[in-house]
């Protein structure tokens, strides 16, 4: 039996036709498989370069933040130029510390007076268990003054807390003055 060219296109294309619909079939979805690919190529274009924009964003925000702590510090140091701690003096209930401050400044040749004050008052110490008492903060109104003090600081080697009017009674601690470094 002598097979024709025709006959044999056409058992040929019985038996491939499955394989090309298979075939369709998966170019079909292989296409589909690269839109989704290149669609999430572009996002992650997209994603890195919002990344780095962020990167940059943060970096100039923590430079900012930096340069915004920087100044809040000379800031608080510029406030603090005319303060003084006083350090060693006995906390009693309802003092004046103000009057404290002048009695002190008194005992080492400084004549300092209530208008020579903007404000005064005790700080707790950080740590709850120190067994120091909790230093004087002086504000003075105006610079000279506390320069004055803060000069004559060497005189209160020779003193402790007996020599201040008040608080003899209590025992006798060194009395330290020193600037504002917080």
């Amino acid at each position: 039996m002598a097979l024709t060219r025709e006959v044999l296109e056409e058992l040929l294309d019985k038996k491939l036709a499955p394989l090309q619909a298979s075939l369709d079939f998966l170019n079909e979805k292989y296409d589909i498989i690269l839109k989704k690919v290149s669609d999430q190529e572009v996002k992650v274009k997209e994603l890195s370069k919002e990344n780095s924009r962020l990167h940059s964003e943060v970096g100039l925000l923590r430079s900012t933040l930096s340069n915004q702590g920087k100044w809040l510090n000379d800031l608080e140091q510029y406030g603090r130029r005319e303060c003084l701690e006083i350090r060693g003096i006995p906390e009693v209930k309802g003092e004046d510390t103000s009057q404290i401050a002048c009695q002190v400044a008194n005992l080492i040749g400084v004549k300092l007076s209530r208008q020579d004050i903007s404000t005064s008052h005790r700080i707790k110490p950080k740590n709850s268990t120190a067994k120091f008492p909790p230093s004087i903060i002086v504000k003075f109104t105006s610079r000279d003054k506390r320069d004055e003090t803060y000069k004559a600081r060497g005189r209160l080697r020779e003193l402790s807390t007996h020599n201040v009017p008040g608080l003899d009674r209590f025992k006798s601690n060194s009395i330290y003055l020193t600037r504002l470094a917080f």
